[in-house]
């Protein structure tokens, strides 16, 4: 195949990807806005039920940690409008939306919902520390700590909890 047919079915792809990734997310949305209805009435109580988090692991048949992060997005999208917007047209990712909801303070959700738009989900997210190295032996704490995991640290604080 030619350079330019392979080029442009390369951006032929990436555009289709873009497209199921925006449903996706979109759809991803919708079913966090479902579990926030589901935790407003206590619809997930029942016999043997330990948590809402226990009830989406077993309804939606995702696992715990994927059950944590699900609820902790629908518990917290209310505070934050210009981030669930953006997540309800598919323009965030679950992953970036985790980030805001576990990080971002409510006063600045819009300008958040900009900077997520814009950046990437990086490892940080998965790490024990709100910090990393330098490389220096020193630590970098040039952000603040709404923005870790998108590109940026925030300082390491005891009991940071990350």
């Amino acid at each position: 195949m030619p350079v330019s047919e392979k080029e442009a079915e390369a951006a032929r792809l990436e555009a289709e990807i873009a497209d199921v990734c925006g449903m996706v997310n979109a759809a991803t949305a919708r079913l966090v806005d479902l579990i926030g209805r589901v935790l407003a009435t206590g619809s997930w109580e029942g016999w043997q039920i330990r948590s809402p988090e226990h009830w989406v692991s077993w309804k939606c048949g995702v696992s715990p940690a994927r059950a944590r992060c699900l609820v902790a997005m629908a518990r917290r999208l209310s505070e934050l409008p210009e981030t669930k917007a953006a997540f309800d047209a598919g323009e965030l990712s679950p992953d970036q939306v985790a980030v805001v909801c576990r990080h971002a303070p409510a006063a600045i959700d819009g300008e958040v919902a900009i900077l997520a738009r814009e950046t990437t989900v990086t490892p940080a997210t998965a790490t024990p520390c709100c910090s990393t190295s330098t490389g220096t032996g020193a630590t970098s704490t040039s952000a603040p700590p709404w923005a870790t995991g998108f590109g940026a640290t925030c300082p390491a604080t005891p009991g940071c909890g990350r």
